[in-house]
């Protein structure tokens, strides 16, 4: 029987999987085109390209399966990033998101 605080941090694992699974299907499909070729700006859904929502989408999949996996008991999920490495997944999410905001922000004067 899973406790209280697993129970919350399967919900908020679980809610990160599929805040990063509408980003992925629904982030590349609705809004604005990014290929807008008329006179008026208009901006494109949540602001941001399509391969940086791509990016935050993928990363999101990635720390909420890993909140969840955590959030479980131990022999019940194998397959996670040891506890002292999480500030490598962290990181390179970081920087991938970043990175992706970045290159938007270089090639939209």
């Amino acid at each position: 029987m899973l406790d209280l605080w697993q129970m919350a941090g399967l919900t908020i694992g679980i809610s990160i999987i599929a805040l990063g699974m509408y980003l992925l299907r629904c982030g590349r499909t609705r809004g604005v085109s990014d290929d807008n070729t008329s006179e008026t700006p208009t901006p494109s859904f949540l602001g941001l390209s399509i391969p940086t929502r791509l990016a935050l989408g993928f990363c999101l999949l990635l720390l909420g399966y890993h909140a969840c996996a955590y959030s479980l008991p131990p022999h019940w999920i194998s397959l996670k990033v040891p506890a002292n490495r999480l500030w490598i997944l962290a990181l390179f999410s970081g920087v991938l998101v970043g990175g992706s905001l970045l290159a938007d922000r270089v090639a939209r004067p």
